[in-house]
């Protein structure tokens, strides 16, 4: 499990009150989409963590048949502009297909300019684990059953590969399996990143009307969409041009290496995406993990517009890697 610094022990009195009285949240809603047998019964619940240095707390949660008595989870992790929202579909689809136990959380954001949005997201993913390791409502399900979550398959979106993998570098042994939906940082010089060095500091949420109108060639279009962004936006991300720049060799040996140790390794290229370029990204990828393919008539955004396709495709790949 990803081990952040926030987050303590706590008493099985204090756990169970937890569990009774917040975690569990059984909104119809929330379990559409589930396929549930007779002897199942979903439980959901949300939660949220508070991440030092963060302005808002991580809101995260997740859904599970209260008999599944497994080993293992999934950690879906959203890139810095991922919206939790938009991944719930793709969590319940994954949750359904593969009858594991899915978490995914909206990352943390920083109003901070001071505060490198990278460790915040990196902070995220440890809060929410160490919560998980340390809570009751996780390891005791309602039916009085536990579950030993001992090992985790980790589903890592866009920009949350840097993050995920730098953590999972420091607890290798408790994870089973990294799969990258296109991620960004293996690519050795991708487009975008070269004009958010020419124009100089600024913020994901201001290039991404740009990027996604495929303006690349044209970094005067480049500055247009920065304007535009100002306004859909607003300044709610830090500067990643670091971030994207300067992370793909340490990005790449890490995966090599975890895949050393163990750690079943995968990517996801999504054929249409615009902010990753999938044939050069999939030549420089295909030396560092087990598997790696790309999936025609996907985008970047493939977990939340296509999220039965995205999960189907990744349970496939699970049952290589993981």
């Amino acid at each position: 499990m990803f081990r952040g610094e926030s987050g303590g022990s706590a008493t099985p009195e204090a756990l169970s009150q937890t569990a009774n009285q917040e975690a569990f949240d059984q909104d119809p809603q929330e379990t559409e989409g589930f396929l549930v047998s007779e002897s199942q019964e979903i439980v959901s619940f949300k939660r949220k963590v508070e991440v030092p240095g963060s302005s808002k707390p991580v809101e995260y949660s997740g859904s599970m048949p209260v008999d599944l008595n497994s080993n293992f989870i999934h950690i879906v992790v959203p890139g810095f502009g991922g919206i939790k929202g938009s991944y719930r579909s793709f969590e319940q689809s994954m949750a359904s297909r593969e009858g594991r136990f899915t978490i995914s959380f909206a990352p943390a954001r920083s109003s901070s300019q001071k505060l490198d949005p990278q460790q915040i997201h990196e902070d995220s993913i440890g809060a929410i684990a160490q919560d998980v390791a340390d809570s009751g409502v996780l390891n005791e399900l309602p039916n009085g059953d536990k579950i030993n979550l001992s090992e985790f398959n980790g589903i890592l979106h866009s920009m949350a590969a840097a993050a995920g993998t730098r953590r999972a570098s420091n607890y290798p042994s408790e994870v089973r399996s990294l799969t990258f939906l296109n991620p960004i940082g293996f690519e050795e010089n991708p487009d975008f990143a070269r004009y958010i060095k020419r124009i100089g500091p600024c913020t994901l949420a201001e290039i991404l009307p740009g990027i996604l109108k495929g303006e690349f060639k044209d970094h005067r279009n480049l500055l247009t969409g920065i304007n535009m962004g100002k306004h859909l936006f607003g300044n709610v991300i830090q500067t990643v041009g670091e971030i994207v720049t300067c992370h793909t060799s340490d990005l790449r040996q890490d995966v090599f290496r975890l895949g050393k140790m163990g750690v079943g390794t995968a990517v996801l290229l999504g054929g249409s995406d615009r902010l990753v370029r999938a044939k050069p990204s999939f030549d420089g990828i295909t030396h560092y993990v087990d598997h790696c393919e790309i999936i025609e008539d996907t985008g970047h955004f493939g977990p939340q517009k296509q999220p039965e396709e995205t999960a189907n495709n990744v349970g496939r790949v699970l049952a290589k890697v993981a």
